[in-house]
């Protein structure tokens, strides 16, 4: 999500793939975007009590929310295939490159997060009273939690710190990532995703397909792969796979119409899903849909010449805030939500609250920026 130094001089323009940065910008946007719609519409909550709250809405915020939740979720994908894009590609599997990459990047990553956790600690604590004993403070610090997804008193706030466990995950086990990448011959490694986007993302979807007409079959897959990143490790994949050029002969079109069904058809299941479950939906990241969609952007994305846009400083500067827009966004979300719902209008509360957290976010992180020890160890700038 971040990674790249805040500033380069312009004789590196050339040498960037500005496409992505531009994509990088839009994501964190959506980011912002996914953890602002839940508070504007409250029936994204849990429980059954949440369901009338949907139905009761009108026809236009049923779907102007459905429509807003898949949007949120486009923007995680982006950021796993950029890691893999740009990662893999120039990974060497050799001892000293392997001992490089633990060092410079896995290890400053680590301090970087667990700087961040405890500031959101001290936030949660202090700043919003929430009690918790010295073991479980030390416990959340450490990523022990007893369920998965972070179910306690910190990541029930921080809702984003999903991301950290999972993405330092990917990091540990980067050389196996990469040697699928590289070492496999193409035909195998073709069908070690095919075999991955079966159990990450069809099956998923096919369950919750069936359970939106309650038929809950309650099938799992069972192979234990987690050391691979799971959907995200896939997504990762395929960041490194686009980068190779697999997908170079697929055409404009179907990939036009990939990202058009993706959205559409994912869309439909959230408006489904809140319509028919008893319980709220809200669609997440091994969604086979949203995978089409967000693979289907990114190729294109891919395919965009750097050299037919213009380019400046300031969208390069603007790309590299996204890691620190990400983890700073929500606490500034959380105090802003104390004041900022002035009306009855979901949407409009939805909309003050987007904005206001991303460009608040975005002031602060360049704030921060202007100081060499948080750029380098809040930022992670290399």
């Amino acid at each position: 999500m971040g990674g790249k130094k805040l500033s380069e001089g312009t004789n590196k323009h050339k040498s960037r793939k500005v496409a992505f940065d531009y994509l990088r910008i839009i994501a964190i946007f959506l980011v912002v975007v996914c953890h602002s719609i839940p508070d504007a519409y409250p029936y994204f909550g849990s429980g059954t009590a949440a369901v009338p709250r949907f139905v009761m809405l009108s026809l236009f915020d049923k779907l102007f929310s459905s429509l807003m939740a898949v949007a949120g979720r486009l923007g995680v994908p982006f950021f796993f295939m950029l890691s893999g894009y740009f990662l893999i590609s120039g990974f060497q599997l050799t001892d000293k490159a392997i001992s490089s990459f633990y060092k410079k990047r896995f290890l400053r990553l680590l301090i970087t997060f667990e700087l961040w956790m405890i500031l959101y600690e001290i936030f949660v604590r202090y700043i919003l009273g929430v009690k918790a004993g010295l073991l479980q403070i030390i416990t959340e610090l450490l990523f022990v939690t007893k369920e998965p997804s972070y179910p306690n008193i910190l990541g029930s706030v921080m809702i984003q710190i999903w991301f950290i466990p999972v993405i330092l995950g990917i990091y540990l086990f980067m050389p196996v990532l990469v040697a699928i990448v590289k070492k496999l011959p193409e035909r195998f490694s073709s069908w070690l995703i095919i075999l991955a986007v079966g159990f990450n993302f069809v099956i998923p979807t096919v369950n919750i397909l069936l359970k939106f007409f309650g038929k809950d079959i309650g099938v799992n897959v069972s192979l234990d792969h987690g050391f691979g990143g799971t959907e995200f490790g896939v997504y990762v994949l395929i960041g490194a796979l686009i980068r190779q050029g697999r997908l170079a002969k697929v055409s404009g079109q179907l990939l036009w119409g990939g990202t058009i069904i993706g959205i559409g058809v994912t869309w439909l299941m959230q408006y489904i899903g809140n319509t028919l479950m008893s319980q709220s939906y809200f669609t997440w990241y091994d969604n086979l849909f949203i995978f089409i969609a967000t693979v289907s952007i990114f190729e294109l994305v891919n395919r965009i010449r750097t050299d037919e846009y213009s380019f400046s400083n300031v969208i390069m500067v603007f790309s590299g805030f996204s890691l620190g827009i990400f983890l700073i966004h929500r606490p500034i979300q959380i105090i802003l939500e104390k004041y900022l719902f002035l009306t009855n209008s979901s949407m409009f509360n939805f909309f003050i609250n987007l904005f206001a957290t991303y460009f608040l976010s975005l002031l602060f992180v360049y704030l921060l920026s202007k100081v060499k020890i948080f750029r380098i160890y809040l930022l992670y700038e290399k």
